[in-house]
């Protein structure tokens, strides 16, 4: 979420609100601009890495509405004082399910996670917050690919999301096996937007090839996700049987921000390729599960390479992402416990939170069909 500060400064800059973003005649801009743009396309490297056929896909798609539904605690986690009683605009769509809750937070790594509990839907959520501060974008730029010692040797994985994943997995692993201790049966659902999906991603990976947790039924879902991993993690992901969906809305820069691969190298220190399969939300119209026999479906969000857009990354289904940056002096959060706003200072007051927020989401929102 590094560039809601500059949705914050276009957005003081504004004396009204607009609209919430409805597709529409930028699509042909787009789509007209994918041929032309194509031979140029660095982020998707050669098609023949991310089209290669994958082993047998085992995992079950979710319907829609758990996939609208998750993505209301995925926006939750980037708003920083309304985690203690649950009162973000999002945390309002699921917090009568929720019977009890906690926030699980590393200072050193600047990341976070929102654990829910839901007696009446009997099931644990796990939320990820995405890009939110300074070093958030520095484990992000880290494109180099390697792995774990614990893990099988050929899996790979984003060296920065594998550190941000651990800054808060011991924590998550004791939490989660509490609740399961004291809820016997219950799902676990894992899920985050960007940085927090691919987090979300990881956990799930580490759950299972550990085994941690036998016999509890699992679920994936995020958002916005960038490559997390090589072919043989993402086969992995795909052979495990859960639900789960990977969603991508529109030209979403961000899913394809790892490239595939350095003029076609192995420079990253393995090629990149997606996990699991895409659903893409590609205009009100236009939904999809797309193909589950390749690594990336070439007929959904990759075709739209390199014409991508850095503001789809904030608009999922019905929720509008930058509505959630209300407090902005949260995110000049250093690492290292070098500076801790949230700590320190106090939240600005709740409409003025509510002003800048809607502001700058309003904004965005009207950005998207002149720029997307």
């Amino acid at each position: 979420m590094f560039l809601k500060l500059t949705f914050c400064v276009i957005a003081l800059a504004s004396t009204a609100l607009a609209e919430e973003y409805t597709p529409g005649s930028d699509e042909y801009l787009l789509n007209a601009l994918v041929p032309l743009l194509s031979p140029l396309n660095a982020f998707d490297g050669p098609a023949y890495i991310s089209n290669a056929t994958t082993r047998p896909n085992k995992n079950t798609l979710p319907t829609v509405d758990q996939m609208m539904y998750y993505n209301y605690y995925a926006e939750s986690a980037y708003y920083v004082y309304d985690h203690d009683d649950l009162t973000c605009d999002s945390c309002l769509e699921f917090k009568d399910d929720v019977t009890y809750h906690e926030v699980i937070k590393n200072t050193f790594h600047d990341t976070l996670a929102l654990v829910t509990l839901s007696e009446d839907r009997e099931e644990i959520v796990v939320t990820f917050r995405g890009t939110a501060n300074v070093w958030n974008v520095v484990l992000d730029a880290l494109l180099i690919l390697g792995r774990d010692s614990n893990t099988p040797k050929q899996v790979k994985i984003h060296r920065g999301f594998y550190i941000a994943t651990m800054s808060l997995y011991d924590d998550v692993v004791e939490t989660v096996a509490d609740l399961l201790n004291e809820n016997p049966g219950f799902k676990v659902v894992l899920t985050g937007h960007s940085l927090g999906g691919a987090m979300a991603r990881i956990t799930y990976f580490f759950f299972a090839d550990r085994n941690l947790f036998p016999g509890v039924e699992f679920e994936l879902y995020t958002y916005g996700e960038p490559r997390v991993g090589n072919k043989y993690f993402a086969e992995f992901m795909n052979c495990q049987p859960i639900t789960t969906a990977r969603v991508v809305a529109r030209a979403d820069l961000f899913p394809h921000i790892m490239p595939t691969s350095i003029l076609g190298t192995r420079l990253l220190g393995d090629y990149y390729v997606h996990a699991q399969t895409e659903y893409w939300i590609n205009g009100e119209d236009c939904q999809k599960f797309c193909r589950q026999t390749t690594y990336e479906d070439q007929q959904c969000s990759i075709s739209l390479g390199p014409a991508y857009s850095a503001l789809d990354h904030f608009f999922y289904f019905d929720v509008n992402y930058v509505y959630s940056f209300g407090q902005p002096l949260a995110y000049a959060a250093l690492p290292f416990k070098l500076l801790d706003p949230v700590g320190v200072l106090p939240p600005l007051p709740k409409p003025i939170e509510k002003l800048i927020g809607g502001i700058a989401g309003g904004v965005a929102g009207a950005l998207v069909p002149a720029l997307g």
